[in-house]
C-alpha cells in the first residue's frame, strides 16, 4: 500500500489578501503583541466592546478580562502556550466600555517570524452573551 500525501496549493496573495479582507468585514478581531498589548483592533471589535480605537491599542489581554480576570492562575501558562505555537481557545469575560461584561469565545492564532519566534497573535472573538451569560463552570473556559 503506498502512502500518498494530501499536497493543498497555496492560496497566492490575491487570494490571501480576499480571505483576511472577509475576516475583516466579518469577525471581531484583534492583534496583540508577544508580551499580550493590544497591537491593533478591527471595526467590529470596536464596536462590540464600546472601546475607541486608541484606548484598545493601549490595553492589554489581562485588561480587557477585567478585574477578576486579571488574576487567573491559569493566565501565564494559557498565553504562554499561545505563544509557543498552540492554536487555543476559550470562553471568558470581557469588559465592555460602559463596564458591563460579555462572554466571549476566543481563537487565538500564534503568527510566527521565519526564525520561529513569536511576532503577533491573532485573536477571533465572538459574543456569546445572548446565549451563556452565566456559565457553571465560573470564569474562563478552555478548550
Amino acid at each position: 500500500m503506498s502512502h500518498h500525501r494530501l499536497r493543498l496549493h497555496q492560496a497566492d496573495r490575491q487570494d490571501r489578501r480576499g480571505l483576511m479582507a472577509a475576516l475583516d468585514a466579518t469577525q471581531c478581531l484583534a492583534w496583540f503583541a508577544p508580551d499580550s498589548r493590544v497591537l491593533e483592533a478591527n471595526p467590529n471589535l470596536q464596536a462590540l466592546l464600546g472601546w475607541p480605537h486608541q484606548v484598545l491599542c493601549d490595553m492589554s489581554y489581562q485588561m480587557l478580562m477585567g478585574e477578576k480576570g486579571r488574576h487567573d492562575a491559569y493566565y501565564a501558562t494559557h498565553w504562554q502556550r499561545i505563544l509557543d505555537a498552540e492554536v487555543r481557545s476559550e470562553e471568558r469575560e470581557l469588559v465592555a466600555a460602559d463596564g458591563n461584561t460579555l462572554w466571549c469565545a476566543m481563537t487565538y492564532a500564534p503568527i510566527r517570524k521565519p526564525d520561529g519566534t513569536p511576532q503577533r497573535v491573532l485573536a477571533i472573538v465572538l459574543d456569546l452573551s445572548p446565549w451563556n451569560r452565566n456559565p457553571k463552570e465560573g470564569l474562563a473556559r478552555i478548550y
